[in-house]
This record gives structure tokens, C-alpha cells and sequence, in this order.
């Protein structure tokens, strides 16, 4: 089965078959070669025995002869010199034979062989005093002596030696007989052993091939159905990236799961909330399946969504349904099918079950099930989505009830609401407050009190305005105040810190009354109770008046409006000291320290006025600042307890969705395009976006440090981030970083280029946001454009060599033939001979040196190194020399700097023989006179400058723009790439961090370069 495919076993098998067809080919061909070389022994012995020993035994058979045809002549000679030669001859001949004998005892092949060597040898040597016994008759004149022993005994002796030689010649061909027969013997034997080892080989191929097709086959089935699904769940995707109907959304959905053949069926039943059939839809118009609806919302339980919940996983299979499902309509339509079966759940809650044909190949296999999980996690949270829209509607209509309800409320409050930031300036102000300064709200908001009173006046609540900003504690005062339409007021201010939950100070609510006529009433009547309840009835702030003993004796309107029950609710019959909310909100500590004689302010927090011992079910929950404090008579004793109230609830509720809007941004950083990392002054890495972990491969636990980044992807030796740590919490701006080199997890390397730009105070930290771009394909590009240029070079740079080679190769080839011609003469001697020597070495250094000096310019840098220009220029000189002094072009050079700068110094003699070649072409196309190009270094305050000028006459100023684009050239299309300046542009400005710059002079045209004398890494 596809499911049960197991890549890597897969894998190792095939290896192991090519790995096995390998090494018997081997074997083959190593058996082949131990062949040949046992029928090259054959074939040697063949040789070194039986053929030399029978031509050395003929070779004898052929000197005796001549000996004995020589000893015939000397028995005829008549003169002196005749005898000579002939004894002569005889010597002669009589070295051949022992040569020949000597041979052959070399090469004896056994005993018996030796014996018959040994035996000629001794009727040769035998033979010797006969012939000097015919020799001596000779000189004495006895001729008919000499022939009488040449005839006889001569004549008899070299016959046994013809017989032995004979016998020595027949044993040597009986050998090589016996050679021959062997070698057929192991002709046959390999042609029967290669022929068995070729079936094998044949076999095992055949076996190996269809194996694998067989493999491959089926893994490209498989393939092409993932393929299928993977379409299916983009079609999903998109259907729920669109449609807002959620009936559509599910029907739709069944569509295209069986759009491609990808499933035989598909249906989806939808839970209500008390897991009863609220929908189903399906891919099946058929009356079937409308039996199978009619049937589920009856009551019925299809037996695979019974199973589902009976299991533990959230999905099962049925591979045989007709065993298993036989009460189910659509048992037919699973024919050859199994039946996949899934809960559509997100966030711990069931929306329902996806259940789908599966053909039964894939029906158990791993990928094509978390495929379905995918699915079915997409359908879920697309309900999830419609459910959480329609939550997000009803709390949006609740929100804009209040807010339009806590705004009619503070602007029908008669009191003067305002709100203050730490800045001093006025945030939120009630109609009341816009009335009673005479100006408009937009006049007001985003003003300070010196925008608004006179100086005295500002100066006034700018004075309480900072003591309660310093003591974080609310404050209330009266206080005559002066407007600008001339009118005194006496006001009663209540000033109360303003926090978020997180106990962060945001500025001051501030509540006014005018309290001008009550003043003059209780300067009347100071300690009148009725005065001082008409204030705290008028109050905008919830105000209570509580006994000693901690009895609700009197309560503002505001009490009413805060809890939204009327006072009588409260009023006398609730205790402070018998309350479950204040002990539950820890309001009784401060109540304690209020009986006291203790003025508190209590931080936010959040209360429930409908508990038993409060409002007995009426009431709500609100968000409050609180102040209590005892009020005391003349003596100091206290007399009652005056608890005020700031309902801060729609505060609260702005202040979450402030949260709120932080978690759309984090998302936002999260799915933006570019990798993006925020770190402070720390070295704590605060945020990592997903781009950034995908393409470096590290979690942010792996990297929750800089430190670690550093460590573990970053160039030590060429990195913005280490090179920029100093001073990049410093930064006021956006900072391009430049690029690096990251070595991902998985030990790749990438090119990032990183900026950086500050976000200002974050916990009390200086924070950076670095962001970067993946530029690896661009520098490949640039990469290759370098290696295109380089090519470009070299043909120019063969052209040189050949050059200067010419003349060594001329001189070369002069010295050969005066050394022929004196031979030749017969006048060659030593002293002509080491001459001629010397100058071809000579010549053959000068080569060697010419293409050392090539071999050097294309080798590539490693590392920047400290070099001086001059060395560099004299080093091109090198390169580019003879091709000058051929078109007659002279060099002027004037140096005036000797400072080095950090370079690549072979990138660097790149750019100045582009810069010379283009100058050179330049002074033979416009075919001056006297060409010449001049050359000088000198140095400024930052840079160390070489110019490089010719008298060709300049450039057109209309290419001036594109004079250093890539592929741009004025040459033909044999002659010129258009790469060279471009290179050169690069490797200055973006290798080198130097400038380039092109100028016409009044004879020709001009380039500058312009390089750091220092340069960071």
C-alpha cells in the first residue's frame, strides 16, 4: 500500500541493489583483468622460454654451420689473409653461439632442458680442438692434413651438434605446445565464468528496474492524489476567505471536496448548542441522501459520528461499511470507499462533524489524514470566526449604548467634569465645564489652564495640580477663582489620580462645583448640615455619608445613577462593617483606616453593588476610584465618614481595547513579509516575527538574546549588528546597517540586509527595531555578472600572453636551429652548446614568469589585506605592459602617496586594467599620434586618490548616465561585454566602501578612484 511507503527504506534498498550491481561489474572486469594478466604471463613465458630458446637453438644450428663452411675455406686458403679471415670469421661466430648459448640457460625452462643446453655446449667446446688442430696443419703448410680433418672428424662432430641443437629446438616448440594448450584451456574457462557473471548482472538489473518502477509508480499516484487534496484545501481556504454565509460556506465546502475526484462523498452535520442537528449539507443531491437528512434530524445517530464520540481521537475510520454501517442510507455510496469521519472543533468547542468517502489506498495513510485534520481545522475555524463575529456585533451595539450613555451622563451633570494629562493639558470636559469658561470644546481640549485663565489663575491650579501629581493621592479643595469675563467663583474641586489597571499614572479627573452662593450661605451658617448636603447632592462625584458605626445615613444622586437603584435601596440599612464586597475587595482595610481619622484614597478597582448585603440583586459591577475620609468638628473628633466615588468603568473599557489594539500590532509585525526582531539596550530579544524564524531556522527561545544570535548566525568578523551594538541604542532614526552573511540553522548561508530604527522607552529600556531583507539571490546574481567579467578579462588577458610570448618562442626556436645547423657543420662543442642552454632558460624563465603574473591576477581574494597603490599599479604593469609598448603607448606615472589602505588587492588590479584596457582601445580607435596614458596617486584628508588619463580624445557626454550600467559598451559586440566598468563600480563602491567617478579632460577622458585610507570591517 501507498500509506505504508517508507522513503528511506525505499531508498537504501534501491543503493543496495545499484550498490550490488556495482560491485559484481566490478568483479567482472576485476576477473577480466586476473585473466589477461594470467594469458600475458602465458603469452610471456611463451616468449621468454620456448620461442628464444628454439631461435637461440636455430641461431646455434645456423653458426656451426658457418663455422663449419669457414673451417672449409680456411682448409682451402691459399695466402695468408685469407687464413686470417677465416680465423676471424670462426671467432666471430664462435661468441655467437656461446651468446646464444648463454641465452638459453637463461632461459631453461626445467631440468631437462638444462641437460640438453649443457650437452651442445659440451659438444661445442669439444669441437674447438679440432678446428685448431686443422688451423695449426693450415700453417704448417699440411693442407691435405687440414681437409682430411675437416672431412672426417670435423664433418662428424658438427653433425652430433646439428643433432643436439636440433633436439634443444624440437624440446623448446614441445613447450610452447604445452603453453598454447594451457592458454585455450584458460580461454575457455573465462568465456564460460564471463557469460554466468553477465546473466547475473542481466538478472539483477531486470530485477532492480522493475522494482523501482514499480515504486516510483505508485509514490507518483500518491503524489498526484496529495496533489488533488492540496487543491482541494486551497478552494476551501479561499471559499472561507470570501463567503459570510455560513450555510453557504458548509455547503459549498462538501462541493469542492469532491470537485477533482479527490472524495467520493461529502457531508457536514452542525451542532446547536445542545449538540442536537442544526444543518447538514452535502455533496449528494440524490433522494438517498435526503432520506439520510430526513432521518439525522429525526433523532438519529449515524454510526460514524456515534464512533467519533465514542473514541478518544477526533476522527475515525471505517474501512467496511457495509459490515459496519448497515442502518445508514449512503452505505452504497462507499463502494470500494472507506468512511472518514471528523469533528469540526476549535477552542475546546464542537461545531460539528465532516465525514467523507476515502478510497481505501489512502484511507490509513498519515499525510492524508493531518491533511483532513487541516481541512476540518479550516472549516471549524470559519465557525468559530461567524460565531465570534456575531459576539463581536452584540458587544460593539453594547459599547456604543454606554459610551453614548456615560457622555449624555457627565454633559447632564450640572458639576464641571474634567480630565487632565501628565502634560497638564485638558483631555475630557463636560458641557458644564464648556459653559462656565466660555468656550467651546474644541477650544479646550489640548490646552493647558494657560491657554485658558489669566496667569494668577493658571498659576493657582497649576500649584495643586503638581502636589497631586507628586503624592499620586486625590485632592479636594475650595477655592475663589477669577474667569475671564471678570466673574469670582468659589469652587469645590475634587482632583483624583487617574490609573490604568496596571497602577500606571495617566493624569488627573478633576470634578468643580460652583460653590460660589453656598459660600456666602456658609460663611452665614458654617456648620449647617442642609449646606452640606445640598453640596454633596450636587456633587457629580458619588458621595456617602456613613455614622460611626457604619451605618448608610445619606447618599448623592450620583450613588443613584452609579449603581442604578434608588437610595432608599441602601439607604439606613447598609453596614460597611457587615458587607462581603468590601471584604472580598479589600475595601474594609481602608474603611478601618478611615474610622482611623486616616484620609484614603483607594486604587481602582472593581465593585458589585448587588450582592445580599448591598443591593440584594439590583446594582451592577463598576470600575471605581475611591476616596474616604473622616469629617471631624472643632475638637478633632470624629463625627461621620464621607466615602466619594469616580466611576471609572468606560475608562477601563478603552484602556482593554487599547490592549487590544497592541495585540493587532504584534500580529501585524508577526505576518509582515520581512524578518523583523526587537531587542534593547539589554541584549534581550523581546519579538521575533515568523519570517525571521522560518528563514534563519532558530526559535525565539534558541535566540531570546542578542548574544545568542551573534553566536549562532552572525559573521563575527563581518556583521552590522556586532560592528553597530555600541551606538545602536543610540540611534534617533532609521540606520541602513548594510549586509551579512547569516549561517542558518540547518547550515546554509544567507545574505541579509539590516536596518534599524528606534522605538523609544519600552519598560524602561531603550528598544530598537531591526528589520532586514533576504538578498542572497541578488548577490548570486552579482556573483555572477563578477564571473562574467572575469571570463570577459581573460580573453583579453590571453591575447597579452601570446603577445609576449612571440618573441621568447622566436628566440627559442632560433637557438634549435643554430644547435642543428652546428651539428650539422660538425662544429657543435660545449662552449656553443651551454650558450645555447643558457638562452632558452633564460627565455623559458621570462614564459614562466608571464604566466605567474597571469595566474596571479585571477586568483581570487580571500581577505582584505593592507596594500599600497603603487605596488598595485607597478603589479598591473605587469599584465598590461606589453600590450602597451606593442601599440607604441607611453605610461606616465607620478606617485605622491604612500599611505596603504584595506583592499582586496586583486580585485583592485581588476579595476585598473579594465580602466588602462578601455583607455588603450580608446588611443587605437581614435588613432592619436603620440598616445600616452598618465597615471597619478596622491592623497586628501580621507582618501588616497589615483587618477588614470589618456589624450584619446574623451567621452561622448551623452553616455555620461549609463556609462557604468551593466552590459552598456561602445565597442562591437566581439570586442566588448559591457561589464567592465560596471564590475569595476561594484567592486570599488560595494567592496571596497570607495567611490569611482568618470570625467573628460582637455585631451581625453578621465577616472578617479577614491578609497578610504581607513575603513570599518
Amino acid at each position: 500500500m501507498i500509506g505504508n511507503f517508507q522513503p528511506q527504506k525505499e531508498i537504501r534498498f534501491i543503493l543496495f541493489s545499484f550498490l550490488l550491481l556495482i560491485v559484481l561489474a566490478a568483479g567482472s572486469k576485476i576477473l577480466d583483468l586476473y585473466e589477461l594478466s594470467v594469458m600475458n604471463t602465458i603469452t610471456d613465458d611463451l616468449y621468454e622460454h620456448p620461442l628464444k630458446v628454439s631461435n637461440a637453438a636455430l641461431a646455434i644450428k645456423a653458426e656451426v654451420y658457418k663455422i663449419h663452411r669457414d673451417m672449409k675455406d680456411i682448409a682451402l686458403s691459399e695466402s695468408k689473409e685469407q687464413l686470417e679471415k677465416g680465423i676471424k670469421e670462426v671467432n666471430a661466430h664462435e661468441k655467437h653461439v656461446y651468446i646464444y648459448l648463454n641465452l638459453i640457460r637463461q632461459n631453461k625452462l626445467d631440468d631437462e632442458g638444462l641437460k640438453l643446453e649443457e650437452q651442445t655446449k659440451k659438444l661445442f667446446q669439444d669441437w674447438k680442438p679440432i678446428r685448431d688442430e686443422v688451423i695449426q696443419a693450415i700453417k704448417n703448410h699440411e693442407r691435405t692434413k687440414a681437409i682430411a680433418i675437416t672431412q672426417g672428424k670435423g664433418a662428424e662432430h658438427v653433425l652430433k651438434l646439428e643433432v643436439s641443437s636440433s633436439k634443444l629446438n624440437d624440446y623448446a616448440h614441445m613447450r610452447a605446445i604445452e603453453f598454447k594448450n594451457h592458454s585455450d584451456s584458460r580461454y575457455r574457462q573465462m568465456k564460460i565464468i564471463l557469460a554466468a557473471v553477465g546473466i547475473m548482472l542481466l538478472i539483477l538489473f531486470l530485477i532492480v528496474a522493475y522494482y523501482t518502477v514499480r515504486r516510483i509508480s505508485l509514490y507518483v499516484a500518491r503524489n498526484q492524489h496529495l496533489s488533488h487534496v492540496l487543491s482541494v484545501i486551497r478552494d476551501v481556504n479561499k471559499l472561507i476567505l470570501r463567503e459570510k454565509d455560513r450555510q453557504v460556506l458548509i455547503q459549498e465546502s462538501c462541493n469542492i471536496l469532491v470537485s477533482n475526484q479527490a472524495y467520493g462523498n461529502a457531508w457536514i452535520l452542525l451542532y446547536d448548542d445542545s449538540k442536537c442537528c442544526e444543518h447538514i449539507a452535502g455533496s449528494d443531491n440524490s433522494e438517498t441522501f435526503e432520506a439520510f437528512k430526513n432521518k439525522v434530524k429525526s433523532g438519529w445517530v449515524p454510526y460514524c459520528i456515534e464512533k467519533t464520540a465514542e473514541k478518544k481521537s477526533d476522527h475515525v475510520l471505517i474501512e467496511n461499511t457495509k459490515m459496519s454501517c448497515l442502518e445508514c442510507p449512503l452505505t452504497d455510496r462507499y463502494t470500494s470507499k472507506g468512511a472518514f469521519s471528523i469533528q469540526l472543533e476549535y477552542n475546546g468547542k464542537t461545531y460539528g462533524n465532516l465525514t467523507l468517502s476515502v478510497n481505501e489506498t489512502y484511507i490509513y495513510d498519515p499525510e492524508e489524514i493531518a491533511l483532513l485534520h487541516e481541512v476540518a481545522g479550516d472549516i471549524a475555524y470559519a465557525l468559530f470566526n461567524f460565531e465570534t463575529e456575531k459576539n463581536l456585533q452584540d458587544q460593539e451595539r453594547t459599547l456604543r449604548y454606554y459610551k453614548d450613555l456615560y457622555e449624555n451622563m457627565i454633559d447632564s451633570v450640572e458639576n464641571m467634569i474634567f480630565v487632565k494629562g501628565i502634560d497638564f493639558t485638558y483631555i475630557v470636559c463636560n458641557q458644564a465645564f464648556e459653559k462656565f469658561v466660555g468656550k467651546s470644546n474644541q477650544e479646550i481640549i489640548g490646552k493647558s489652564d494657560y491657554d485658558i485663565f489669566s496667569k494668577e489663575v493658571a498659576d493657582f491650579f497649576r500649584e495643586h495640580d503638581q502636589v497631586m501629581f507628586a503624592e499620586k493621592k486625590g485632592k479636594s479643595n475650595f477655592e475663589w477663582v477669577t474667569y475671564p469675563d471678570g466673574r469670582k467663583v468659589y469652587l469645590f474641586t475634587v482632583k483624583s489620580p487617574l490609573m490604568d489597571s496596571a497602577g500606571n499614572f495617566l493624569g488627573l479627573i478633576g470634578n468643580s462645583a460652583d460653590l460660589t452662593e453656598q459660600k456666602k450661605a456658609q460663611d452665614a451658617l458654617y456648620e449647617s448640615e442642609e449646606r452640606f448636603k445640598a453640596l454633596m447632592q450636587q456633587s457629580p462625584s458619588v458621595i456617602e455619608l456613613y455614622d460611626l458605626n457604619g451605618l448608610q445615613i445619606d447618599v448623592n444622586r450620583a450613588y443613584e445613577e452609579l449603581w442604578g437603584f434608588p437610595a432608599e435601596r441602601t439607604l439606613r440599612t447598609f453596614n460597611l462593617f457587615q458587607s462581603d464586597e468590601l471584604v472580598k475587595t479589600g475595601l474594609i482595610d481602608y474603611v478601618r483606616r478611615a474610622y482611623a481619622g486616616e484620609s484614603v484614597s483607594v486604587p481602582s478597582y472593581e465593585y458589585d453593588s448587588s450582592g445580599l448585603t448591598e443591593g440584594r440583586g439590583m446594582g451592577r459591577k463598576r470600575w471605581l476610584n475611591t476616596r474616604i475620609y473622616p469629617l471631624k468638628d472643632n475638637s478633632g473628633n470624629i463625627k461621620n465618614i464621607v466615602i466619594t466615588h469616580e466611576d471609572i468603568t468606560d475608562k477601563v473599557d478603552n484602556f482593554q481595547q487599547l490592549v487590544q489594539k497592541k495585540k493587532e500590532l504584534e500580529t501585524i509585525l508577526q505576518e509582515a513579509p520581512n524578518p523583523i526582531m526587537l531587542h534593547n539596550e539589554d541584549g534581550q530579544v523581546l519579538m521575533i516575527n515568523h519570517v525571521w524564524q522560518i528563514l534563519s531556522g532558530y526559535t525565539y527561545e534558541e535566540i531570546d538574546t542578542i548574544d545568542k544570535w551573534i553566536e549562532k548566525a552572525c559573521d563575527k568578523h563581518n556583521s552590522p549588528m556586532i560592528d553597530n551594538l555600541a551606538n545602536l541604542y543610540s540611534i534617533e532614526e532609521k540606520t541602513d546597517m548594510g549586509e551579512s552573511s547569516i549561517k542558518t540553522k540547518d547550515g546554509n548561508t544567507i545574505i541579509w540586509q539590516f536596518s534599524s530604527a528606534p522605538l523609544g522607552i519600552i519598560d524602561g529600556k531603550r528598544t530598537v527595531v531591526t528589520s532586514a531583507m533576504d538578498i542572497t539571490e541578488l548577490k548570486k546574481k552579482d556573483d555572477l555578472m563578477m564571473a562574467q567579467s572575469r571570463h570577459a578579462a581573460m580573453g583579453e588577458m590571453i591575447g597579452m600572453i601570446a603577445h609576449q610570448w612571440r618573441q621568447p618562442i622566436a628566440g627559442i626556436a632560433m637557438d634549435a636551429n643554430n644547435m642543428l645547423l652546428d651539428i650539422a657543420l660538425e662544429t657543435f662543442d660545449n662552449d656553443a652548446a651551454e650558450g645555447y642552454a643558457q638562452d632558452i632558460l633564460d627565455q623559458t624563465k621570462h614564459l614562466s614568469k608571464t604566466i605567474d603574473d597571469f595566474r596571479n591576477f585571477f586568483k581570487s581574494d580571500k581577505a582584505v589585506s593592507r596594500v599600497n597603490i603603487q605596488e598595485v599599479i607597478e603589479e598591473t604593469f605587469t599584465i598590461v605592459k606589453e600590450s602597451l609598448i606593442n601599440h607604441k603607448i607611453e605610461i606616465k606615472t607620478v606617485y605622491h602617496s604612500e599611505t596603504k589602505i584595506d583592499a582586496y588587492s586583486r580585485e583592485l588590479m581588476q579595476v585598473f586594467v579594465n580602466i588602462i584596457n578601455n583607455a588603450k582601445d580608446a588611443l587605437i580607435s581614435s588613432k592619436v599620434k603620440e598616445p600616452w596614458i598618465s597615471i597619478k596617486v596622491y592623497e586628501d584628508d580621507l582618501y588616497v586618490n589615483t587618477v588614470i588619463c589618456d589624450n584619446g580624445g574623451g567621452i561622448d557626454p551623452a553616455i555620461f548616465s549609463k556609462l557604468f550600467d551593466p552590459y552598456f559598451t561602445t565597442k562591437d559586440e566581439k570586442t566588448g561585454t559591457g561589464l567592465g566598468l560596471y564590475m569595476s563600480k561594484m567592486i570599488i563602491e560595494d567592496h571596497l566602501h570607495g567611490v569611482i567617478e568618470a570625467s573628460n579632460s582637455v585631451y581625453g577622458a578621465c577616472f578617479r578612484v577614491r578609497l578610504l585610507k581607513k575603513t570599518s570591517s
